[in-house]
């Protein structure tokens, strides 16, 4: 998880995330409000707010403030890196209503992101659509294992004691 340090570039006159290598998007939104609070293992809280626009890749949550002269201007988390994703009712910062998506993720460093997501009222089909990709994504996203040193590009699997053989992992699920 990371604050400010999102690579953008400007495109039709837009500020947008520079992508990943192979990266997809399935959800792009403006305006919404985010809010988010982050408690990390040493149990330093940090919070942020702001209005902006929302991208869902299937790396990603991302966000981009629309006054880039603020603070708090960008906002990303990599989909791997949540452990759990818990939807919550109300998260202390909106009232609970319909028109907020609330959600808590454990990261595998040990910190909780509690995050909240405020639609206009009358965008409730696109929070519907995002809750829908989030779901699907985070799900997809907690079944494949961690990249580590051991299984980014093989695996070994041991023969004998002394012989090691190489073999390929499995494709993920499916592939965009």
């Amino acid at each position: 998880m990371s604050v400010n340090s999102l690579p953008t570039r400007i495109q039709n006159d837009e500020i947008v995330p520079i992508p990943l290598e192979r990266e997809s998007y399935f959800y792009r939104h403006s305006t919404v409000k985010f809010t988010f609070e982050l408690k990390n293992v040493d149990n330093i809280i940090i919070k942020h707010s702001a209005c902006g626009m929302l991208f869902l890749s299937d790396k990603r949550l991302m966000f981009i403030s629309d006054d880039l002269n603020e603070k708090f201007q960008t906002f990303h988390i990599k989909l791997a890196d949540i452990v759990s994703s818990v939807r919550s009712a109300s998260i202390n910062f909106f009232r609970n209503n319909n028109n907020v998506f609330s959600v808590t993720n454990k990261l595998r460093n040990g910190a909780v992101v509690n995050m909240a997501i405020e639609y206009d009222p009358e965008d409730q089909e696109d929070k519907r659509i995002f809750e829908d990709y989030y779901g699907m994504l985070i799900t997809w996203t907690s079944k494949i294992p961690p990249v580590t040193a051991k299984n980014k590009y093989f695996s070994f699997k041991k023969q004998t004691p002394d012989q090691f053989e190489q073999y390929e992992p499995p494709p993920p699920p499916y592939s965009t």
